[in-house]
């Protein structure tokens, strides 16, 4: 299978593929005893709280990522996400794209004060 580089074009996986190659992953995990926390997205809306619709709507603010957001959309509405934990001062995932294991996401974040909470 020729890649991007030597062929130019890239079409993404479909839907099914990836509910599949998500699905594998995630039973492989479990069998090695790892507890993963999938998303799982009910309806039509990805964020129900404030904070997530607020990150978002930030995220959606910037155009240079603009194609990267809608992958990532698409990844969270296929239920491609096979883990995802928020800790402090960071968010770490793992998301099942077209290869075999899924690729580690890792987004720091500076924790606000109080002070700047409150404004």
């Amino acid at each position: 299978m020729k890649n991007y580089w030597e062929t130019g074009n890239y079409s993404q996986p479909t839907a099914s593929e990836l509910r599949s190659k998500s699905k594998a992953s995630i039973n492989k995990e479990e069998k090695k005893g790892n507890i993963l926390e999938p998303v799982v997205i009910t309806g039509r809306k990805i964020t129900k709280k404030w904070w997530g619709t607020a990150w978002r709507e930030n995220l959606e603010r910037y155009a240079d990522y603009e194609s990267r957001l809608d992958r990532g959309k698409r990844y969270v509405r296929t239920g491609t996400v096979v883990d995802l934990k928020i800790q402090k001062g960071k968010i770490l995932a793992r998301v099942q794209g077209a290869r075999k294991i899924p690729y580690k996401v890792e987004i720091r974040i500076s924790p606000l004060s109080e002070e700047k909470f409150k404004k």
